[in-house]
């Protein structure tokens, strides 16, 4: 629960989560989807501060919708897709069921991710779902990706987009 924290952080504090955030977007790796040119995925992730906590808790609002033909019986069943390294307290869910979710690869630059849709998804139809996790500040080195205290916040923020797909 994100508590009065963030709408204490000043101007310039957010200011600088901004920059940083766009600093990290270099370099990402590739967002993989199962059946990705048959699956229409659009989503909103909110990136809430907790410093008290030492991490960020991400929270992620989407819907997929099957742009596979299923004339043939084929339908799909989940995405996989990526999300920051190092991540901790990762839920799925859908319309408040819980849904399977997995960690299918790690690697220091990303976390490949596993959603299995509470049912078969068929052509036109859509599935809402969420996804929650923590970036956690693990200490160490100045530099590292992320740093989160009472003066200097800094994260990686990740935004993917495909051509032709409104939102």
């Amino acid at each position: 629960m994100l508590g009065h924290t963030a709408a204490r952080m000043s101007l310039p504090a957010r200011a600088l989560i901004v920059v940083l955030a766009a600093a990290a977007l270099l370099g990402l790796p590739p967002a993989p989807a199962r059946a990705a040119s048959t699956l229409e995925v659009v989503g909103a992730a909110t990136y809430r501060v907790l410093p008290d906590l030492g991490r960020v808790h991400v929270a992620i609002e989407a819907t997929a919708t099957s742009r596979l033909s299923d004339s043939d019986g084929r339908v799909l069943t989940g995405v996989n897709f990526s999300v920051q390294p190092g991540i901790a307290n990762l839920v799925a869910s859908s319309r408040g069921t819980p849904l399977e979710i997995t960690i299918e690869r790690q690697a220091d630059e990303f976390t490949e991710l596993g959603l299995t849709f509470g049912h078969p998804l068929h052509f036109g139809e859509s599935y809402d779902y969420t996804v929650d996790f923590d970036m956690v500040d693990a200490g160490g080195a100045a530099g590292r990706d992320i740093r989160i205290g009472r003066s200097v916040v800094a994260f990686p923020v990740w935004a993917f987009g495909s051509a032709g797909v409104s939102g």
